[in-house]
């Protein structure tokens, strides 16, 4: 059982971008802690499984829940990093204990279950210096995947980026289609090599609530 802060003390007295959301897209996440790529999977809708009433906290509010995550994410891509382990993950996650500054990480429960989390982060790619706020760390655990987490998780990573003045936030995805993101507002700008792999860099400009703009994708 968590011993985090209830919703109302953690998330209900800060800016509106980090109060509870309660949108309803199925999907199914997961991303490279360390190479900050997010891998996408979407699911089909299943509206009897997807969770309505998930609530979010912030990694600061709920330590106890690192070894939980540097274990997912161990679990996950620790075959990357033959060197690291989950006592290194955890390690690297003590500098996202913040709650009104990046880097930050996000948790979504429904009641007391840790359902899956989201890290706000600085500077993910250095053949990209100008681009500062990016989004990545998106995991959720394969039992709950199908039920709207993912896709509720990013929407309040945007919400509490936007809150916190960023006007622009990046993502990088080996899926060079873009995925889910594109139908959530994000865009391509770019395409790059990381660690040998191919990625997309997209973008979600905060303050835009059309639908997706056009863009000029270039390559690095």
């Amino acid at each position: 059982m968590s011993h985090c802060r209830s919703n109302a003390d953690s998330l209900g007295d800060r800016p509106e971008g980090i109060r509870q959301l309660l949108i309803v897209t199925c999907d199914a996440d997961v991303a490279d802690p360390v190479l900050g790529l997010l891998h996408l999977r979407t699911t089909a809708t299943d509206l009897n499984r997807v969770i309505r009433d998930m609530r979010f906290a912030f990694l600061a509010d709920c330590p106890e829940a690192m070894p939980k995550i540097a274990s997912w994410y161990f679990d996950q891509w620790g075959h990357l990093r033959p060197n690291a382990s989950p006592k290194d993950i955890e390690s690297k996650l003590h500098s996202f204990l913040n709650h009104d500054e990046i880097p930050l990480l996000i948790l979504a429960f429904d009641n007391e279950e840790l359902m899956g989390v989201a890290q706000l982060k600085l500077h993910e790619m250095d053949v990209f210096p100008e681009k500062e706020h990016w989004l990545g760390g998106v995991y959720v655990p394969v039992k709950h995947r199908g039920k709207g987490i993912a896709s509720q998780l990013i929407r309040q990573a945007c919400r509490t980026a936007r809150s916190l003045g960023v006007a622009t936030l990046f993502l990088q995805t080996e899926n060079l289609e873009g995925g889910l993101y594109t139908n959530l507002g994000w865009v391509p700008v770019a395409q790059a090599k990381n660690h040998g792999l191919d990625v997309l860099v997209m973008e979600k400009l905060l303050d835009e609530k059309g639908p997706d703009r056009a863009s000029t994708i270039s390559e690095r």
